[in-house]
């Protein structure tokens, strides 16, 4: 029969009480999302965010526009940060998303261009 001290984490054999050990402690790991479900638009610490499958949390940096496409999952930013590409497929055909105008002050101008691929 042992004897654990939990604020020690230190096992007393019993027969051998001047023989002590260390006892490693479970890990335990978690999701940040906690059981909270996929979502695309919640509120993390008061920011909009989103909830991924696997439970990881996705809060935007800076501005976020729409690139009118399902699916964008390629991304290019030109050297000085004015410039967007992005690479898009999905249930509509394969295009490329142009949005300039990012560093001034008015809205970007977003453009889709359909390829025939």
């Amino acid at each position: 029969m042992a004897a654990c001290s939990a604020a020690s984490n230190v096992e007393e054999v019993a027969g051998q009480s001047s023989t002590l050990r260390t006892v490693p402690r479970p890990v335990l790991f978690r999701a940040p999302a906690g059981d909270r479900p996929a979502a695309r638009d919640t509120t993390v610490d008061g920011v909009k965010a989103a909830i991924l499958p696997n439970g990881r949390l996705v809060t935007p940096l800076g501005r976020e526009f729409d690139v009118l496409a399902p699916k964008p999952f390629g991304l290019a930013v030109s050297a000085d940060g004015n410039q967007v590409a992005t690479i898009n497929s999905g249930a509509s055909r394969f295009s490329v998303t142009l949005v300039t105008g990012l560093r001034s002050g008015a809205s970007p101008v977003t453009r889709r261009i359909d390829l025939d691929a």
